[in-house]
């Protein structure tokens, strides 16, 4: 696959603010205190600096470690380890941010192109998402993330959405693995409601798996 296409279709975000440390990363000797690592919304403002914090247990915080260089009024998909800070009035309404790295969004294949295996290491919804933990057999290049629609049915408890994720390593040799995260947004191409489910089909090293859960 060429490259433009990359560019086109895979929406993994690499922003050097969001893949680096927020604190105390050069300071071997540094403690850190007991974070909470959740998947989350990064919003920024018009100047582009992620200022608020929307996490998927459906808490909001301000960022008190302005995150910036990243684009104005738009929403980030992360995974990010942050500490909630007391506030006077005894309420947690902002928080540090100490690690974050970007998800990437998965958008309907268009190109039909060949599905290669991966590791899956979870699957869950969160926060209105479908969000996967994938290790992906790499070396430093892009891999292919995408979703294909199987079918939609009507059962008694209510719909069930029947998905296959798409992958493809491109050119990519398998040198050593990484930890990729990945999350799909049902509400933006399908109605469902609570009490619907999600059947993901994914192609592993030993062979096709689905993968069941509630909305």
């Amino acid at each position: 696959m060429k490259g433009k296409c990359w560019r086109l279709f895979f929406s993994m975000l690499m922003m050097a603010g969001l893949l680096a440390a927020c604190a105390g990363d050069d300071d071997e000797e540094y403690v850190y205190p007991s974070l909470l690592t959740e998947m989350a919304e990064l919003h920024t403002d018009e100047n582009g600096c992620g200022r608020m914090l929307l996490t998927d247990g459906g808490e909001m915080y301000a960022v008190n470690n302005v995150i910036e260089g990243l684009y104005p009024l738009v929403s980030y998909r992360v995974v990010c380890s942050y500490l909630p800070l007391l506030s006077d009035k005894g309420t947690y309404t902002s928080a540090d941010i100490y690690r974050i790295k970007s998800v990437s969004m998965l958008l309907p294949d268009t190109l039909n192109i060949e599905n290669e295996s991966l590791k899956v290491v979870s699957v869950w919804t969160g926060g209105g998402y479908l969000n996967l933990c994938l290790e992906l057999k790499t070396q430093n290049g892009r891999h292919y993330l995408t979703f294909r629609e199987d079918s939609i049915t009507e059962t008694s408890s209510g719909k069930l959405l029947n998905l296959t994720l798409v992958h493809n390593r491109g050119e990519n040799l398998q040198y050593y693995t990484e930890t990729v995260y990945a999350s799909l947004r049902p509400g933006n191409y399908w109605s469902l409601q609570p009490g619907d489910s999600i059947a993901l089909n994914i192609l592993t090293d030993d062979g096709f798996r689905i993968w069941k859960v509630a909305y």
